[in-house]
C-alpha cells in the first residue's frame, strides 16, 4: 500500500483536507497524520479512512459555525430576515 504525506496545518484544515482523504480512500491509499512532524497514526483500511474523512468534515464544519458565530458577535453579516428574502428572490419564491 502507498503512503502518502500531506502536511495539513493543526486548525486550518479546510475543504483541501476532506477531498484528500476522500482521494486516498478512493485510491486505497494510506494516510499518515504526523504530531510535531513524527508519525503517529497510519489510517489504511478503508473504513478507518472513511471515519476519518467523517470527523475533518465535522472538524470543518465546526470551525464554520465558530467563524460565522464570531462574526455575528462582532455585528457583521445580515439579519435572518434579510437571508431569508435574498434566498426567497434567489430560487424565484415570493418573499
Amino acid at each position: 500500500m502507498e503512503w502518502d504525506d500531506m502536511e495539513i496545518p493543526p486548525l486550518g484544515l479546510g475543504r483541501d483536507a476532506s477531498r484528500h482523504l476522500h482521494h486516498c480512500r478512493v485510491e486505497g491509499r494510506t494516510v499518515v497524520l504526523k504530531i510535531d512532524g513524527q508519525h503517529e497514526l497510519a489510517v489504511q483500511d478503508e473504513t478507518s479512512t472513511r471515519l476519518l474523512e467523517e470527523l475533518v468534515e465535522r472538524l470543518e464544519w465546526l470551525e464554520a459555525v465558530r467563524e460565522g458565530l464570531k462574526e455575528a458577535r462582532e455585528g457583521k453579516g445580515i439579519s435572518f430576515e434579510m437571508a431569508k428574502s435574498e434566498a426567497l428572490k434567489a430560487h424565484g419564491l415570493p418573499t
